[in-house]
């Protein structure tokens, strides 16, 4: 990887987070491709996973990583998003990688790996921990999740921050860790599950798992209480 001089990251002990982005993308073809097939968008073509690593210094970020799959490729496949970890970590420069066996410590590199709920699996979950990278999946919202969401007294919901720390008009967050458990279902220790409510635009559809004319989603993370100041998570 190289980095342009006084534009590269942060990647000195005590620096912040860096954030790995995970996502599959719809590539079309246009002809009788290898390995081309039908998508579950119903087209036809490809269906990359990539890692980009979340730079605001550089427009869509740097790309990390990329696996090559066919259109037909599941969303959900944990040893797809492992295989991108891993050559994410490794086109990282060995500074900024993190240590699995001491990943507390200040010597440690702090990398997050983000993904929408395709990456919500215990594999990913898992091998994310053993290489001593944190997490903060997108997850699916159940009618379980939904009923949780009714069991949260209004003045446990705190209003949402934006990225530059401003309060986001008409959302809110609270944590249902202690309401659903995450351990129990098999996520790595420390798993937190996180619930966001927030007035949806206009015109906009709801569906069925949504909660009082709300928009509910949720993303599970190991991030630790305390570690984003003034923040939920």
């Amino acid at each position: 990887m190289a980095w342009a001089a006084g534009a590269a990251p942060d990647l000195s002990v005590g620096s912040p987070e860096l954030r790995m982005d995970f996502d599959a993308t719809i590539t079309i073809a246009h002809s009788e491709k290898e390995n081309a097939a039908a998508t579950w968008k119903k087209t036809f073509g490809f269906h990359p996973l990539l890692c980009f690593l979340d730079r605001p210094d550089v427009a869509g970020g740097e790309a990390l990583a990329g696996l090559l799959r066919a259109g037909n490729a599941g969303s959900n496949t944990a040893a797809d998003h492992v295989a991108v970890l891993d050559m994410a970590l490794a086109a990282l420069p060995e500074r900024a990688r993190p240590r699995p066996g001491d990943p507390d410590s200040p010597d440690s590199p702090r990398l997050l790996a983000r993904s929408d709920s395709a990456g919500a699996t215990h594999g990913f979950a898992a091998a994310c921990r053993d290489r001593g990278v944190g997490f903060s999946f997108g997850f699916a919202v159940s009618m379980g999740i939904q009923a949780i969401v009714n069991q949260i007294p209004a003045q446990c919901w705190m209003p949402a921050i934006e990225a530059d720390g401003q309060i986001r008009d008409g959302a809110w967050v609270a944590e249902a860790t202690d309401m659903t458990d995450p351990t129990k279902a098999g996520w790595p220790q420390g798993s937190r599950l996180i619930l966001r409510k927030e007035r949806p635009h206009p015109g906009a559809q709801l569906t069925f798992t949504d909660a009082d004319g709300m928009r509910v989603t949720a993303f599970l993370t190991d991030t630790p209480p305390g570690a984003l100041p003034g923040q939920i998570s």
